[in-house]
Parts: C-alpha cells; sequence; structure tokens
C-alpha cells in the first residue's frame, strides 16, 4: 500500500510552516547547497584540565543534543511525521571552532574583546551569518556540564537533555566595564545546548540584542540562562 505521509517539501512552501524542522529550513534555506547555520566558538580550557580528546566529545555532544531539539517533534508524533527536515536541519550546524593554547583562561571579557575583532575580518568568510553577533565559550564551567550531561538518546529526546550548558558572549554590545562582576555584566549569558537552534532564531530572525535576550533576574553569582 502506497504511503500517505504528505511529502515534507510541500509544507515548505507554505508561508509559515508549522513543523519546526521545516520552518528553520526554511528560514535559513538550508535545503539548498551548502546553506549551514551556526556559532563561532572559542575554546578556553585545554590540557591537563580539557585534553584535546575530551573537547571533540564535548563537539559531538554539542551536535547530537542540537539535534535532539528537531526530533523532539517527530517522536512526539509516534515517528509518523518523515524525520527528512529533523535531519537536514541538524546536519546543517555547524560551529567555527577558534582556539589557541594561548587562550587558555581567557576571561569572557577577553573573550568578548577577540570576537569582536575576529567577526570582522573573518565571519562572512568562515561560513557565518553576519547578524548573529554571539559567540559560544567552552570554558572549564561549559566544559564541565556538557561532559557530564547524560548522552542525547531517543529515550530522553522529547524531553531534551537540559542539563548541558554552554557560555555564549555578545560580540556586538557596548564595551564591558571592567569593574562588573561577569554574572551582572549585559554581554554574557548561558544557554543550553538544546536551545541553540531558538537563541539563533531570536538573534538572526529576530534580530534581538543580548539585552532583549537575558532574563530580567538570575541568582546571585550566576549567569542568566536563556529561556527559549
Amino acid at each position: 500500500m502506497a504511503s500517505t505521509q504528505p511529502n515534507w517539501r510541500d509544507e515548505l512552501q507554505q508561508y509559515a510552516p508549522q513543523r519546526f524542522s521545516i520552518r528553520f529550513i526554511k528560514d535559513y534555506r538550508l535545503h539548498l547547497p551548502n546553506k549551514r547555520w551556526g556559532y563561532a566558538l572559542y575554546r578556553t580550557v585545554y590540557a591537563p584540565e580539557l585534553t584535546d580528546e575530551d573537547f571533540a566529545i564535548i563537539l559531538d555532544k554539542m551536535k547530537k543534543i542540537v539535534s535532539t531539539n528537531f526530533d523532539c517533534e517527530r517522536l512526539r508524533s509516534n515517528n509518523s511525521l518523515d524525520p527528512e527536515p529533523d535531519v537536514i536541519a541538524a546536519n546543517a550546524f555547524h560551529l567555527v571552532v577558534i582556539e589557541n593554547e594561548n587562550f587558555n583562561g581567557l576571561s569572557l571579557k577577553q573573550v568578548q574583546d577577540q570576537f569582536r575583532r575576529w567577526f570582522e575580518e573573518h565571519a562572512a568568510s568562515k561560513g557565518l551569518d553576519t547578524n548573529n553577533h554571539l559567540c559560544l565559550v567552552v570554558d572549564s564551567v561549559s566544559a564541565r556540564s556538557i561532559l557530564n550531561a547524560p548522552e542525547p538518546s531517543v529515550d530522553n529526546a522529547t524531553e531534551g537533555p537540559t542539563t548541558a550548558k554552554i557560555r555564549v558572549v555578545d560580540g556586538q554590545g557596548d564595551e564591558f566595564d571592567e569593574d562588573v562582576d561577569e554574572s551582572e555584566n549585559g554581554g554574557f549569558m548561558e544557554c543550553y545546548v538544546v536551545d541553540l537552534p531558538d537563541l539563533y532564531n531570536s538573534v538572526v530572525q529576530m534580530m534581538l540584542s543580548m539585552e532583549e535576550l537575558r532574563p530580567g533576574s538570575t541568582t546571585a553569582g550566576e549567569l542568566p540562562v536563556f529561556e527559549a
């Protein structure tokens, strides 16, 4: 018997597709060759605290966790939806890794200064959307959070692995005040890795600033966490 499952590419032609992965593909033209979405990512922790092998595990786990954001809608439907758009959106996730052992121990403020200069010179040539003025940072805190997070699986995909968080730095905002604690500085926050597609939408599609994205209140001494 022929399948009655609708072709997801028909929904792609709609003005505002309902399914998240299809809408994401449409917004960023990911169905076309060589189209990607993603972030610059700074590594600011090295051996012996974080080996290259563990850093590779972090990058791989981030990609798997991001995939669950696109997968969960299909899995909640008992796999009645075509998986192809979820795979396309997830596979287009791209991290431009910026690493140099001289960056070991950089503060978020120092990363912001580095990223400002790098973004102007390299963002477009590296395939990054020039509206995306945020970068991710794997420091000691982010590394522990991601490494200790449960491995994404079909069993936990519908809820999303909600423990892995990563630092986010604004490369477009005002110069940071060196006298202000990082937790109180408007240019820094954290984001659950699973919510990186939503953060990308907020910055590139909705063109929201870090100030608009940061929650209004947070625990003293801790960075606020982006709320998807």
